[in-house]
């Protein structure tokens, strides 16, 4: 099933000037203008591409020359947040696109000329192929993958610190440890380093499962979670590493936290189950928000974490707010853990 698309004609008096262009857009419709003399242009653009294969042979490599300019302008104006970007660049894949190849034939424009296996190399680039869907693919994708990376996250460090802290507390076998020659110190941050180390190589399994889902979504249909050719730039990856190594330790520290401060098993679960609820309320509210995270969300711990990667995918972020995030986690972290091995007498 593809995207079903409605349009309605404006009159060019109603579109003259910005403010009334800002207008249609504010009401969430994206309005696509051409310029005044765009047929004419599209015209001599192939009139001028036809003179050109006159003088030179198709059949071989013409080096040294650049194929006919055109001054044929299409704008999409649209709403400037995430959501709509995303529709754009929908819009110009599935009817700009075909519109501009099939406009010759409407036109009745002598195209004869030109050859009919000629490759535009802009087009058939494969690198501007994969930056093309990389803009789509990242836009719709960032509304799902940091909130399930988050989630991996979250669950892998729950569950180990359930079973590695809480369990072997009730089991007894934790009192065993600390009465072994090593310090209690070294005990804890054994687990606590263990527990970090699951929790990143789960992130890193997921996003690259759901890297690999992407580019083997061949059909790519409209409704698809992961759209084909999602695609992360090395600083973008780097960014987003530091972001779940940091958001781990503030999800360990918690965690540990509320097993310290409760005794009984079902207090304790419940405790740690509420922010896994909350990940998951927030995963749903992620796919369908409006705009870009606002500062106060690179504040809170945890969804801090969602926010940021969100942005990165996004391209929308800045070094303010990935240092933030990273440099807030680690504070939360060492608050928590202090307050933890204070109270303990670790």
């Amino acid at each position: 099933m593809g995207t079903i698309y409605s349009f309605k004609e404006i009159a060019d008096d109603e579109v003259d000037t910005k403010s009334e262009i800002e207008a249609h857009i504010s009401k969430g419709e994206m309005v696509v203008t051409f310029n005044d003399t765009y047929e004419k242009d599209v015209e001599q653009y192939y009139d001028k591409l036809g003179k050109f294969f006159q003088e030179y042979e198709p059949d071989r490599v013409i080096k040294g020359k650049m194929y006919p300019s055109s001054n044929a302008e299409i704008k999409i104006y649209f709403k400037e947040d995430a959501t709509f970007s995303t529709r754009s660049e929908q819009l110009k894949q599935d009817v700009i696109d075909k519109y501009v190849d099939a406009y010759p034939d409407l036109a009745g424009i002598d195209t004869s000329l030109i050859p009919k296996d000629n490759i535009d190399t802009n087009s058939f680039n494969p690198v501007n192929k994969i930056l093309m869907n990389r803009v789509v693919a990242n836009l719709r994708a960032a509304r799902i993958i940091p909130q399930i990376m988050v989630l991996m996250i979250y669950y892998t460090v729950y569950s180990l610190a359930l079973d590695i802290f809480a369990g072997d507390r009730e089991r007894g076998f934790f009192t065993k440890l600390l009465m072994s020659p090593i310090s209690p110190r070294t005990i804890i941050w054994g687990k606590l380093l263990t527990i970090e180390a699951m929790a990143i190589v789960s992130s890193v399994l997921m996003f690259f499962m759901m890297f690999l889902a992407s580019w083997l979504n061949f059909s790519n249909d409209a409704l698809s979670l992961l759209p084909f050719g999602m695609l992360m730039l090395p600083g973008q990856l780097l960014k987003i590493a530091a972001i779940c190594i940091s958001s781990a330790m503030v999800m360990i520290a918690l965690c540990v936290w509320i097993i310290f401060d409760l005794q009984k098993p079902e207090d304790i679960t419940v405790n740690l189950q509420l922010p896994l609820a909350t990940i998951l309320i927030e995963l749903f509210i992620f796919m369908i928000r409006p705009g870009n995270p606002v500062g106060i969300e690179y504040v809170l711990p945890i969804h801090n974490g969602m926010a940021a990667i969100y942005s990165i995918m996004l391209s929308t972020d800045t070094v303010a707010t990935t240092l933030v995030t990273v440099l807030l986690n680690v504070l939360y972290t060492v608050l928590m853990l202090s307050q933890v091995l204070k109270k303990e007498e670790f």
